[in-house]
């Protein structure tokens, strides 16, 4: 078991939105061996935009916290608090805070850090 305060996980600054690793870990099952998954909290502040991205070989749920507007494969989406999104594999993805910061919590399975693409 692991209890992660998040008052005690630092603050990434990406250049216009903010990341904090909230979980990264190995998981370990009787079948095999992931890479395992990570847990993000980031923070889109108001009038930026975490920009373009995909996985090549991971997936990804985002959750959102506040109500914020995402880029999906060149689809525009508007998202309320506590819609959650899905993407698979290659999936680009790209979110915008218009009026106010966008916090969105998100897990990627397995956690491949090689794997993040930009396209910018």
């Amino acid at each position: 078991m692991k209890i992660i305060h998040g008052k005690d996980v630092p603050l990434e600054d990406r250049g216009g939105y903010l990341v904090k690793k909230m979980l990264s870990e190995k998981i370990n099952s009787c079948e095999n061996n992931l890479d395992g998954m990570i847990q993000f909290l980031t923070v889109v502040l108001k009038g930026k935009k975490c920009k373009e991205q995909y996985h090549a070989k991971s997936y990804e749920t985002v959750f959102f916290l506040d109500a914020g507007i995402g880029i999906i494969n060149g689809q525009k989406y508007n998202f309320e608090a506590g819609d959650n999104l899905f993407l698979e594999p290659g999936d680009r993805h790209e979110f915008l805070a218009i009026e106010n910061d966008l916090r969105l919590y998100a897990v990627r399975v397995p956690n491949l850090p090689e794997d993040k693409i930009n396209t910018y």
